[in-house]
Parts: C-alpha cells; structure tokens; sequence
C-alpha cells in the first residue's frame, strides 16, 4: 500500500463495485453477447452492429437526451427502444421489447460471484465500519454475493443523481450515513470518477491499482488519492488494525 497524503480512519468507507471487487469485463463480454442474439432473432438488421457500434449509439441518444447521460440503465433502456422504433416497431412494441432486452442483459451481466475471499474481507471490515458502494454500472450486489454487505447502494438517476465524479452520489449517501465528507473513504479503480469524484466531493479517496501502475505527473495534478492499494487484503489490515 502506498500513502500519497495525510488521510485519518473514516467512520464509514464507500466501494466502487465494477473492477474494483471483481474484474467485470468478462462478465460484460456475455451479456452483450447474449443481448445481440437476442436481438438478432428479432431484426436481422441488428446482426450487423458490433459492441461498439452500440456504444456509439448510446452516445447518440445521450447527446439526445442529455438526462440520460449519467444513468446506464435509463440510456441503455432508451437507447434499445429508440433502436426498435427505428426499425418500424410500433411505440409500444418498441418500449416492451426495450424492457425485455435489458432484463435479458441484466441478468447476464450479473450471472457472477464475487471471489469468496473478497467476500470475507468486505464482512470484516463490516464489523468496524459501515459499508455501502456507491457506483455508476447497474450491477446487483444481491445477485452476486454481496447482499449482506452494504447497508446502501447508491446508483446514478436519470434527472435526479448524476454520476460520479460529480458529487451528487457522495453528498446522498453523506445524508444517508449522517456523517460528513472528511469521515467517508471511498474506494476505486477510476482516477477520475473515484479518486476525482472522492476528492472533489470532499472524501478521503483509495485507489485501487491492481496493475501497479505508476502514477504520471499529470494524473498526479488532476487526481492524486490519499491512498493506494493493489490488494484489498493489504487495506483491510490497515483499516482493522
């Protein structure tokens, strides 16, 4: 573990869920795939779009859109809707089978268990502290082995919660936990939407760095955390000690 600067024991520590207790591409990887031969059964026309084809569209939308930008289920919801009516399903076809579709990817991009020993380190730090995640993805703790461990998930909402880096996820579960920002820790793998967002927000900021990367001057004026670890183990010794 490295310390980058002063930081003090928090009252209540807050995680990142994608790639920060789990590497989440792979499980990304299948439930798009599912999605698209979904998809394919019911409009050739969707053969033909790749990954990242869709990627490019839900941009469109949320330049469309603007309210959408920061909530990953409303974009993905509108963005298939939009899809469908686009190829002449009628209105209420094209939200039903919207609804349908991203059912279909939640629950495969949630077909996952979070690694037992990462499990049992997240239920000792729950004896000390309280814990809650606070994320920009739609993953389901619940569905994936964490749902005795949080006492809240905080997720962005079209109009109302903006993502991370902005502060709006940080100041909400603030009201939630009735503490103040200097007494949260909040742990991830994102410079900019965990560490910045942390920072930004007024939190102490872990960044999580599997890889051991080195930090570049540039990153270190934009987004330097207070800590930084590449095992959850390590921090946990820390934080219990």
């Amino acid at each position: 573990m490295r310390v980058y600067k002063r930081w003090q024991r928090p009252l209540a520590i807050s995680f990142d869920l994608d790639d920060t207790l789990y590497d989440n591409a792979p499980n990304m990887v299948k439930a798009e795939a599912e999605l698209q031969a979904w998809l394919t059964e019911l409009h050739q026309d969707f053969a033909a779009m790749s990954v990242v084809d869709w990627a490019k569209y839900r941009r469109q939308v949320a330049l469309q859109h603007a309210h959408l930008g920061d909530d990953m289920t409303a974009l993905r919801r509108a963005a298939l809707q939009q899809a469908f009516a686009a190829r002449g399903f009628a209105a209420a076809d094209s939200k039903r089978l919207a609804e349908q579709g991203f059912e279909l990817f939640l629950h495969h991009r949630n077909q996952f268990q979070v690694a037992k020993d990462i499990v049992a380190l997240m239920q000792r730090l729950k004896t000390r502290y309280r814990l809650v995640a606070i994320t920009n993805g739609n993953a389901q703790p619940h569905l994936i082995g964490l749902d005795k461990v949080f006492d809240h998930i905080f997720y962005p909402l079209a109009g109302q919660y903006r993502a991370k880096p902005h502060v709006d996820l940080f100041r909400l579960a603030e009201h939630k936990l009735a503490i103040k920002p200097h007494q949260g820790l909040h742990l991830g793998d994102h410079l900019i939407s965990d560490v910045a967002g942390a920072i930004g927000a007024g939190w102490h900021a872990g960044w999580f760095n599997p890889a051991q990367t080195q930090l570049t001057p540039s990153q270190r004026a934009l987004a330097l955390p207070h800590l930084e670890y590449s095992r959850l183990a390590e921090l946990v010794d820390v934080l219990m000690a």
